[in-house]
């Protein structure tokens, strides 16, 4: 009854008052529930092939990834980090990307992490996503896209055929989602700023975004974060305004040994 108490508030709101462009009416606390639904939903899809880990060597390759997130959580202010998951799953297959759903829920293609040189590069993509959940980019995009009452409906588990349509009619589904410049900007900030806080080189996302524009087939990576030549300008701007980076490591050694072992199980 609470749910849709708090819901059914925010529709008359929205309703009866003009919305400003980018606002979020959708309630915090069912980002986490409709971030379960999309994560239900993407098991279900024959799109994705989430790995479900079987041996102990799997869940610690599972585990060196989540444990990623874990630091930059534990030496940061995150928003609701009491709140949301920030939890990572890894999908099987070449593409080269991440994305995040609502309530913190974070996927990671194992091909990113076949392309990704260092544990630090890695850091600031993952950091990135977090901070779209953290800041409700999800919500607030699919609330502008499909209104709040068709989310709300998904929350309370009245539209699972709709869930299903959405995921479906976002192409290769919600990795597909694409972000406006101004949240792109405001992840890539949020990320660079909680790689400062962290024992991880904070320039080390520039690096990958460098890497990555000039190959002869951009990664989808790029279709879905778009425009890397600003983002660097961003993140390099960022750090020229702040204090010395100093004894940062970018962890490549121990990066190379996850890749052999990646392979190794046929990830």
């Amino acid at each position: 009854m609470g749910l849709r108490r708090s819901i059914g508030g925010a529709l008359i709101l929205l309703a009866s008052c003009h919305v400003p462009a980018g606002l979020n009416l959708f309630p915090a606390e069912e980002d986490l529930r409709l971030g379960a639904q999309f994560d239900a939903a993407l098991r279900r899809s024959s799109e994705y092939s989430i790995v479900e880990p079987r041996t102990e060597e799997e869940r610690a390759l599972v585990g060196y990834v989540q444990g990623i997130v874990d630091t930059l959580l534990e030496r940061n202010t995150v928003p609701y980090k009491e709140l949301f998951r920030y939890r990572v799953s890894l999908i099987r297959g070449p593409i080269v990307n991440a994305f995040a759903t609502a309530g913190g829920y974070l996927y990671v293609y194992t091909g990113l992490l076949h392309a990704v040189e260092s544990e630090a590069e890695l850091a600031g993509i993952l950091g990135h996503e977090m901070a779209h959940a953290a800041y409700r980019h999800v919500t607030r995009q699919l609330t502008a896209r499909y209104g709040l009452s068709v989310l709300s409906q998904i929350v309370l588990g009245e539209e699972r055929g709709l869930l299903e349509e959405i995921v479906a009619s976002l192409g290769v589904g919600l990795a597909s989602l694409r972000f406006s410049r101004g949240f792109e900007l405001e992840a890539d900030r949020s990320a660079t700023q909680w790689l400062l806080n962290s024992p991880y080189r904070p320039d080390a996302m520039a690096d990958f975004l460098r890497r990555i524009q000039n190959e002869p087939r951009p990664p989808e990576l790029l279709s879905t974060h778009p425009d890397p030549a600003r983002r660097i300008r961003e993140i390099e701007r960022l750090l020229a305004s702040g204090p010395p980076v100093e004894g940062r490591s970018d962890f490549r050694e121990r990066y190379v040994s996850f890749k052999r072992r990646l392979k190794a199980v046929g990830w």
